[in-house]
């Protein structure tokens, strides 16, 4: 069984999907603001005060993250999420993104 054979037997519901959307969205743009700061993960958690590994799962998705550890990595990276309205647009196309700035 393939990866969107298994998905389909998931039976997600759409706002299921979007908080996947989502969390991926939101898990790339950590992991680009990490490179191009050009930090390591084992560098990034120390200055979080964390272990590489809580760090890895992260950004590997391996569950979703805690809002206070997504907030320490982010104020690490000095960067910090923003909440903006959906544009009408976005909403019909369903499409979930993360701003990172």
């Amino acid at each position: 069984m393939d990866w969107k054979e298994f998905r389909k037997d998931l039976d997600l519901t759409e706002e299921e999907e979007q908080e996947i959307a989502f969390e991926k969205s939101l898990i790339d743009a950590v992991i680009a603001a990490r490179e191009s700061k050009k930090l390591t993960q084992k560098e990034l958690a120390a200055q979080c005060g964390m272990k590489q590994s809580v760090l890895a799962r992260l950004e590997n998705s391996t569950h979703s993250p805690q809002l206070r550890t997504l907030h320490t990595v982010l104020y690490h990276l000095g960067c910090t999420l923003k909440v903006v309205p959906i544009s009408k647009t976005s909403r019909s196309r369903r499409k979930t993104s993360a701003a990172v700035k």
